[in-house]
């Protein structure tokens, strides 16, 4: 069985050298969201798919909405984990029949990694679909919703085959088992062309135009947070400042692991702020978690625990 997560399409790209060779050896065995595929270590997997904010959002949109959180979520390990403790996802946390996806008929313990932009219209799913198969779920409406219309041929894109709706608010782009979708999500609309937004996440996965090398405080936090089941980033905010004391950036990430499983880092503007807070962490939604210890470096504080999903 494939996992997409493991992908080896990067490091192929670049040659067959020794030290390549090595490193694809190295991830033969690898579980996916960690992998390190592009020479970027200090990039967790889901990082590796999201796109500058310049790359993918209109000139004139709205500052506020170019700094996109996101939330990445291990479907196979969430379901695995769910149904170890007797429970089940909740409806909310999926999409129409109880799948992960809205347009694919596809069961969450089948689906691996999905990455979300908070509304933003950005998304990548993993699958073990066979990417004909994907292509015909969006060529052949069936429910007509979300789908109304067949998608049209739009052309490639670096190995992707690209699809678009009739008035192209909404594109794809497929390559084994991936799907890549930019859409219109809320008015006013903050992304450009939606096709140029397909084009600039895969660029991102093979390393170029990475929304994490536009910020580092931002850049801090993904790095420090690394991977897990799930993973959740709340940026920093167009002009935040430190005026409170309170961090300007933030994230949340859990591992299946029984204990100690969870990490959340918060950014400051100031190593003073960070330092105020790490003496006092308990302003802070880890308030609830067990096992914590806080750690500081620099202008962030890392706080580790054990907090499971609900």
């Amino acid at each position: 069985m494939r996992q997409p997560s493991c992908t080896r399409r990067g490091l192929l790209r670049r040659g067959t050298t020794a030290a390549t060779t090595a490193t694809l050896a190295s991830l033969a065995g690898c579980s996916g969201i960690g992998s390190v595929v592009d020479g970027s270590p200090d990039v967790p997997y889901p990082a590796t798919w999201l796109p500058a904010p310049d790359r993918v959002f209109a000139a004139d949109a709205d500052p506020v909405q170019r700094w996109y959180p996101f939330r990445a979520r291990r479907f196979d390990e969430l379901a695995t984990y769910l149904e170890d403790r007797g429970k089940s996802f909740e409806p909310t946390a999926l999409y129409q029949d109880g799948s992960a996806h809205p347009v694919l008929d596809i069961d969450p313990s089948q689906a691996y990694m999905e990455i979300r932009t908070g509304g933003r219209g950005l998304s990548v799913l993993e699958t073990d679909l066979l990417a004909d198969d994907i292509v015909e779920a969006f060529q052949t409406p069936e429910s007509g919703e979300p789908l109304r219309e067949p998608f049209d041929r739009l052309g490639e894109y670096d190995g992707y085959r690209l699809f678009g709706a009739p008035d192209t608010d909404w594109v794809v782009g497929v390559e084994a088992g991936v799907v890549v979708e930019a859409f219109a999500s809320m008015a006013p609309d903050p992304l450009g062309d939606k096709r140029t937004a397909v084009e600039a996440i895969i660029d991102a996965r093979d390393g170029e135009g990475r929304y994490t090398a536009t910020d580092e405080t931002l850049a801090g936090v993904v790095r420090r947070l690394g991977t897990g089941m799930t993973v959740s980033v709340e940026p920093p905010a167009a002009g935040a400042d430190d005026a409170d004391g309170e961090p300007v950036a933030s994230g949340t990430a859990r591992t299946n692991a029984e204990a100690e499983n969870a990490t959340r880092v918060l950014a400051f503007a100031t190593g003073d702020a960070a330092e105020a807070f790490a003496s006092d962490p308990q302003s802070d939604a880890t308030r609830t978690w067990e096992e914590t210890t806080v750690s500081r470096d620099g202008r962030f504080v890392t706080i580790t625990g054990t907090s499971h999903p609900a």
